[in-house]
């Protein structure tokens, strides 16, 4: 095998190995999930009718739309609107444990 074509396998691996290693990042994939949930969850709900809706509230009474607009939706709105804040909160909680693995280990390189 020639030195270049040796080589060109060599570093199509090392390419393959770090695009796995980039895929697999757990805050990739909450990105990921989350921009899936928000484009499944754009199918069933339409931003610019809420927001028509919503400017029509009258004051104090926002806590009343909101009750009724979450008892009068459908189940699969509800999933993908608790599944959209679940991501997000744990999406929160991984990047307070991603900067301090990157502090730490800044820390003991440094």
């Amino acid at each position: 095998m020639k030195r270049e074509t040796l080589q060109k396998h060599i570093m199509r691996r090392v390419y393959y190995t770090y695009g796995i290693r980039v895929l697999s990042n757990p805050t990739l994939l909450h990105g990921l999930v989350m921009f899936g949930l928000l484009l499944v969850l754009t199918r069933f709900v339409s931003a610019a009718h809420v927001m028509q809706n919503l400017s029509g509230v009258r004051v104090g009474q926002l806590g009343h739309y909101a009750y009724d607009a979450v008892t009068h939706t459908e189940v699969w709105t509800l999933f993908l609107a608790a599944a959209l804040i679940y991501t997000a909160l744990s999406f929160r909680i991984q990047l307070k444990s991603f900067r301090v693995h990157t502090v730490h280990t800044e820390m003991m390189q440094g």
